[in-house]
């Protein structure tokens, strides 16, 4: 345990050297110069110490990763336990002592750094802190040079995070290997993928897409990959490297007699690789060479991922335990100190899986555990050590959203099995960055956070005020579109609603894909209130970058949260046979699509075109139709077309050059009264016309989102009310809301929660309010309960969007 600077033994100075070198790029070298930083070891705080043995993470086991923060004659000594927990010290001091604030998109500091007012100790369980979903290396790091992922490295180690997954430049190793095994250069390289892409190639779930990776791109992402190794291993963070799970061409089985293997069909369209059956005789062999040649350009790791029957694959009678031994097995025989690090999505890890394995060198990331906990109905995942993830953001697509009121319960979670960490799985990293920053608090608190506290002191060191329209702004967010639990997923699905705009067109549309919400789970009319308010702040919170990438993705939300309701109004105005409205209220649509990309277009990070710009610096086109095709149809042909507009995002270039395009088609084919087809084709034709995107900013943030919130009409919320009585009875307490009808049409019902005090069940409601109708809704507490009372109810007039009723009551005693 840390205790005050007298008596610790620390290491040399190789590693708070690194550490301080951080801080100079982050803070600039006269702010770095406050800290005097220290890193003292502790038994279980060695770099490279994984899971095996004790669990850290179960209420009363020890405390494996702290930091201390001491007054030292008005210099800032933080001490930590390791680079990573050192590092997490230094957050925590610039955040909640000195009320700065870094992020990806934007970072405000203040100009001085005072003494800290007390001497301030954390320390945590959770001692593995993953970062980097598979996906983050094709939806925002596939085309990144050194500066992007010396910026993210520095971030990521600022913000705890002690384990990378690291892709770039590993599948040279795939080429190494194919080549030593018979393979020619040209069909070794021609069997992987492009950037954008190739991460779902390492899933095992495509192959071969593009036609390959050049010579010259495979040598400078390979030379790139160990550079970002060798600055993670400085830091002390582990990279986690990608094992060898048996994905390989068929013609490698067909040409040995020693491999058998499972055929694997198609993921939505694409070919998958052919898996190794690994009880195969020759499958050790090449898993050896697999680990010696990846160990010889890129040096050993303790950390390897590996994903096997992912997202649809077939065991076909494969002894999927003993296939599950030997993976780990000759991992093992590679690096004896390594974990196999899994991903729990769908029914990954299977039982079968978890059976054949040694557990404590296995470790599980149960990537949305704020959402669909898989820890609790997969038994805590039998003893393995595991991690609580949260995914953030979904294929790139930039919708505000988060599930914040869980991961502020993430400090209190008990009965939680060998949890020994956190996992931050966004599929990419442009959106939502007050997820990153609670999660990045929620380690090294004991306690369930008071998420309306903590939003207060977010708002403070992110815009550098406590002005009361920000103030009430992020209270109306993190009541709407972050303040969403497990299970208020209306329709089954785990993540933001997807804007209108960026759909392919139709008029009965509720989402763009299939994956996504129906509906807007959240008050739709709270929400924009609360975008109103953050407008309202500017003259106080302008000053900060961070506020002005904030305005831009909440007002993107409010116009998206709008194409709902206008696309309902088209729709009657067109069965209606109203060509004037119709025309009317598409050209309205337009326009805000129009705006979408006038407020996106003021922001670097919002711009296509930066995201092409690398692509071309780094592969030419071939990049450019990569990350091109990646956001519009997914895949090069007509086969693959199952995942258009999964990676659909908003972003200034792509709004107008493509979205656009496309609704004017629609909504001049509806004039017309003819049928729209061949979307595919049209849109590959478009997505080829985007690599001219504009690179640059353009306009004030501020001044567009003023011009847009003075250019959109008040919303009619419908006239409903909730009214809460409560029973006190022997065994018990009964709450009843009374939820009525004020207004003159009918009102379809959703669902009901009981907020204060959390208590089940979530009532799913269905039907229809009738005009004038009152329906009673009831929730039995086991005791008789003293305190406030907060029941929400969830309506929805037009079946796109949603507005809640909410109603509170003291308790009587």
């Amino acid at each position: 345990m840390l205790s005050p600077s007298k008596g610790r033994s620390v290491t040399t100075k190789t590693s708070s050297d690194a550490a301080q070198d951080v801080l100079g790029r982050l803070l600039g070298p006269d702010r770095a110069g406050r800290f005097e930083l220290l890193v003292a070891r502790g038994p279980d705080s060695e770099p490279d110490s994984e899971p095996g043995g004790e669990p850290g993470g179960e209420p009363g086991g020890e405390f494996r990763g702290e930091f201390l923060i001491e007054d030292v004659g008005g210099r800032v000594r933080v001490t930590g336990s390791r680079v990573p927990d050192l590092l997490a010290g230094v957050r925590w001091y610039v955040s909640h002592e000195a009320h700065g604030h870094l992020s990806r998109h934007g970072d405000r500091l203040p100009e001085l750094f005072p003494a800290p007012a007390s001497t301030v100790h954390r320390r945590t369980r959770l001692t593995h802190r993953f970062a980097h979903n598979h996906t983050v290396s094709g939806y925002s790091a596939s085309y990144w040079d050194w500066p992007e992922w010396e910026r993210e490295i520095d971030f990521l180690a600022w913000s705890g995070t002690t384990h990378v997954l690291v892709l770039t430049g590993q599948e040279i190793v795939y080429r190494d290997l194919l080549v030593e095994l018979g393979f020619s250069d040209e069909a070794a390289r021609g069997w992987l993928s492009m950037p954008g892409h190739m991460p779902w190639q390492w899933m095992g779930n495509l192959h071969s897409y593009a036609g390959g990776q050049p010579t010259e791109l495979l040598g400078k992402r390979a030379v790139l990959g160990r550079r970002i190794l060798d600055r993670m291993r400085e830091l002390e963070i582990t990279p986690v490297l990608p094992g060898f799970a048996g994905f390989v061409p068929q013609e490698l089985v067909d040409g040995r007699d020693d491999l058998s293997a499972v055929p694997q069909g198609k993921w939505l369209g694409f070919d998958r690789p052919t898996w190794i059956d690994p009880t195969s005789h020759g499958f050790r062999d090449i898993a050896g060479a697999w680990y010696r040649l990846q160990d010889e350009r890129f040096g050993p790791s303790t950390a390897y991922s590996m994903d096997v029957l992912h997202e649809g694959g077939i065991a076909d009678g494969m002894d999927v335990s003993a296939a599950a031994a030997n993976l780990q097995g000759a991992l093992l025989d590679a690096h004896p100190d390594a974990t196999w690090v899994v991903q729990a999505w769908g029914a990954n890890p299977t039982d079968e899986l978890l059976a054949g394995v040694d557990l404590s060198r296995l470790l599980v990331l149960d990537i949305n555990a704020d959402d669909t906990p898989r820890w609790r109905s997969r038994e805590a995942f039998r003893g393995a050590p595991w991690a609580f993830g949260t995914i953030s953001t979904w294929g790139g697509r930039q919708y505000v959203f988060g599930k914040l009121p869980e991961l502020c319960r993430l400090p209190g979670l008990r009965d939680t099995g060998r949890l020994c960490g956190t996992v931050q799985a966004a599929e990419s990293l442009e959106s939502n960055p007050v997820v990153d920053d609670l999660l990045a608090d929620a380690i090294w608190h004991d306690a369930e956070i008071d998420l309306d506290d903590w939003i207060a002191g977010y708002v403070r060191r992110r815009y550098g005020t406590d002005a009361e329209p920000a103030i009430r702004a992020w209270h109306a967010f993190v009541r709407t579109a972050y303040g969403q639990h497990i299970g208020d997923d209306i329709d089954g699905t785990n993540a933001g609603p997807d804007s209108l705009f960026v759909a392919r067109p139709a008029l009965d549309l509720e989402r763009a894909i299939e994956w996504r919400p129906r509906i807007v789970p959240y008050d739709v009319d709270a929400f924009e209130a609360g975008w109103r308010e953050l407008v309202e702040a500017a003259p106080r919170a302008g000053g900060s970058e961070p506020y002005r990438h904030d305005l831009v993705d909440t007002t993107v939300q409010v116009l998206s949260n709008r194409s709902r309701w206008l696309l309902a109004r088209i729709r009657e105005a067109s069965d209606a046979g109203d060509a004037a409205a119709v025309d009317r209220l598409a050209a309205w649509f337009l326009r805000m699509i129009g705006q979408c990309d006038a407020i996106l277009g003021t922001r670097a990070e919002f711009l296509l075109g930066t995201w092409l710009a690398q692509a071309a610096a780094t592969a030419g086109r071939e990049g450019v139709d990569d990350i091109t095709t990646l956001v519009t149809t997914w895949g090069d042909t007509a086969p693959t077309d199952e995942l258009h507009d999964y990676a659909a995002r908003h972003a200034a270039g792509l709004m107008t050059g493509f979205y656009a395009k496309r609704w004017t088609r629609f909504f001049d084919a509806l004039r017309e009264r003819r049928e729209t087809t061949d979307w595919f084709e049209r849109e590959r034709e478009w997505a080829r016309e985007l690599a001219d995107a504009p690179t640059e900013p353009q306009g004030d943030t501020v001044a567009v989102a003023e011009a847009i919130a003075a250019s959109l009409p008040p919303s009619e919320p419908p006239p409903v009310t909730v009214t809460l009585t409560a029973e006190h009875r022997a065994e018990g307490t009964t709450i009843t809301a009374a939820v009525a009808n004020r207004g003159n049409v009918d009102v379809r019902l959703d669902r009901a929660r009981l907020i204060r005090p959390a208590a089940p069940p979530l009532l799913n409601l269905g039907g229809v309010l009738d005009p004038g109708e009152t329906r009673e809704l009831r929730w039995e507490l086991p005791h008789t309960r003293t305190g406030t009372v907060e029941v929400a109810v969830y309506v929805d007039p037009s079946s796109l969007t949603t507005h809640v009723r909410r109603a509170r009551m003291s308790l009587p005693s």
